[in-house]
């Protein structure tokens, strides 16, 4: 219903006090939604990372859960 309505230019306050639901609620579920066009983090390789799967494949032989 939240979804429904913001488009339609509702405001969040208009929302929550339709939805019973605080304002913050409502914001936070309206972010969700439209963060389909924030822009991509883009990872970048790290000089360890060759070396992090012969790491953690050893620690795991020597019994370390964590």
């Amino acid at each position: 219903m939240i979804m429904q309505r913001y488009p339609h230019k509702d405001s969040v306050q208009a929302i929550s006090q339709a939805t019973g639901r605080d304002r913050k609620t409502i914001a936070k579920v309206v972010a969700d939604q439209t963060d389909e066009n924030a822009p991509v983090r883009r990872s970048r390789p790290s000089k360890l990372d060759p070396y992090t799967e012969e790491y953690i494949a050893e620690r795991g032989a020597q019994g370390c859960q964590n």
